[in-house]
């Protein structure tokens, strides 16, 4: 029982600190795709590329349709 709360207390800090990377790692993405939202010579890039993402989930759709019949 002696070794019990120091155990506790590393994997609470570990817990910790896989959620701040995880955390910090989102927020990073997060301000790349608005930089690059806000920066004029790559927004129509971006429009095509969400465009294009768009057209894919689409064409998946559809041949898993046509699978399932």
């Amino acid at each position: 029982m002696d070794i019990f709360a120091p155990l506790l207390v590393l994997l609470v800090i570990a817990a910790l600190l896989v959620l701040a990377t995880i955390k910090l790692h989102m927020l990073m993405i997060g301000n790349k795709i608005k930089f690059l939202e806000n920066n004029k010579l790559t927004f129509g890039l971006i429009a095509y590329l969400r465009e294009l993402h768009q057209s894919n989930i689409e064409d998946a759709e559809e041949q898993e349709l046509m699978n399932t019949d």
